[in-house]
């Protein structure tokens, strides 16, 4: 946008801020994930006073710096691991964000979860509850009240 007609303030301003150029910091961060002390994002985005929330903003609006960033995700994850076995780092520090960085095992993770909750799913549906009411002798006189297994399935109340 154009500086305000007659502003004599805002002469060679054209408003707003430069546009990234995401070709070059696309390169950049590669380059900079390839270095062994390359263990976390932030450590790329915070000298350039940027705020890591930007790479994947950035990653949306391009395919280029898209798959830049997943290689530099798969390089911070390989100087993670590097970093553990050489005990530079705690390994917790390696595997409490594995998944973050590491795409397949992540996938693996969510199929085993899936997995587990509808084994669970499959066990809690086969379940039978018994229900045992405790009445009061004089109350119970002359009753002839039945037992009845009802599984969950059949039963309409929520708990």
């Amino acid at each position: 946008m154009a500086p305000p007609k007659g502003n004599k303030f805002a002469v060679g301003n054209e408003g707003g801020r430069p546009a990234t150029d995401l070709k070059a910091l696309a390169k950049e961060l590669i380059d900079w994930s390839y270095q062994s002390d390359a263990l976390n994002l932030i450590g790329f985005s915070s000298p350039k006073r940027m705020s890591v929330t930007k790479l994947p903003e950035y990653a949306k609006k391009d395919d280029e710096f898209r798959e830049a960033l997943q290689l530099a995700k798969e390089n911070i994850h390989q100087n993670r691991f590097k970093a553990a076995c050489a005990e530079v780092i705690p390994e917790v520090f390696y595997t409490r964000s594995e998944g973050m960085y590491d795409p397949l095992y992540k996938a693996h993770v969510r199929e085993e979860k899936k997995f587990e909750s509808d084994l669970r799913k499959s066990e809690e549906g086969t379940k039978e509850t018994t229900i045992n009411l405790m009445v009061p002798d004089g109350l119970a006189t002359g009753l002839n009240l039945s037992t009845k297994t009802v599984s969950k399935k059949d039963n309409p109340c929520p708990k």
